[in-house]
């Protein structure tokens, strides 16, 4: 399977651009440290991967060149166990122009999350997420479980 290096943005009225590399690198047995499908529905926000452990760097579109090159995120959004294991991310859809989906757990045993931008609202899509916490930029956010 192909194993995506980087990611080149780049402003279409510029011709301005910047290439984004995780900090811990892909490796050739992690196909799926890169998605493609990073920029939300309607292109205002750009969710990029920070590490496997470390969760997704949230930019806002107007902002991505200025802050891929300062090497800053806008927002930040990690899950980890309570006894502060750190777990594996993986990205898997947006949901809305504010929401994506994603994935975080050890050994195959993944749990599936929805993170919302504006009002920082981390929901667990399946039930028994009580040894969950989550984090953003701000701190720690409740994982709260879907009704």
């Amino acid at each position: 399977m192909p194993v995506i290096e980087q990611l080149t943005i780049r402003n279409s009225e510029t011709g301005q651009q910047i290439q984004y590399s995780r900090p811990d690198g892909p490796s050739t047995s992690d196909a799926h440290a890169y998605f493609t499908d990073v920029w939300s529905p309607d292109y205002e926000l750009l969710v990029l991967p920070l590490n496997r452990f470390r969760g997704f760097c949230i930019i806002r579109a107007a902002e991505a060149l200025a802050a891929i090159r300062k090497q800053s995120c806008g927002d930040t959004i990690r899950v980890r166990a309570d006894t502060g294991t750190a777990l594996w991310h993986q990205f898997e859809k947006w949901d809305t122009d504010q929401s994506f989906v994603f994935n975080a757990g050890l050994s195959g045993d993944q749990i599936r999350l929805r993170y919302e931008i504006g009002p920082e609202r981390l929901t667990a899509l399946e039930p028994n997420v009580r040894f969950l916490e989550g984090e953003n930029n701000r701190g720690k956010i409740k994982v709260t479980p879907s009704l």
